[in-house]
């Protein structure tokens, strides 16, 4: 596990949505390099394509890390502890876990700014296997 203070590097890909004949793809992918985070929200736009389909990468414009106060129960963090950042990354402090934060992030889609919300622990859980299809770069 990453973010302990090496400088490792990480990425995770996570489905968050979508499949054929259920809408979009959708993916949170986080790159991981020691303590510090950048997230993207990536998707494919049609449900349905017999060649290469497009992808489309939202990086991060804003960060809000809040630790969870119950294991298992993402929806309760503690508000008094947030980490904040704006830009691309987010960096945790020394003695952190962010895998038990509750990580919302924003993006720019079609000129507004949207959100999205994980928990590291848990996305790494539900993270694609090596022989899973996976996002490519996007536009």
């Amino acid at each position: 596990m990453l973010l302990g203070g090496s400088a490792q590097s990480e990425t995770i890909k996570a489905k968050i949505g979508g499949g054929l004949y259920q809408g979009p793809r959708q993916f949170i992918v986080v790159d991981i390099e020691g303590k510090t985070l950048v997230a993207k929200y990536v998707e494919n736009v049609t449900t349905w394509c017999p060649f290469q389909c497009p992808w489309y990468d939202h990086p991060a414009v804003a960060y809000q890390a809040c630790p969870v106060r119950l294991p298992g129960d993402f929806s309760a963090v503690d508000l008094s502890r947030c980490i904040t950042a704006a830009g691309k990354s987010i960096t945790f402090p020394e003695g952190v876990n962010p895998d038990s934060y509750s990580i919302k992030f924003q993006y720019e889609k079609g000129g507004l700014i949207q959100e999205k919300e994980f928990v590291l622990g848990e996305l790494r859980k539900r993270q694609l296997k090596l022989n899973d299809p996976s996002p490519s770069s996007g536009k």
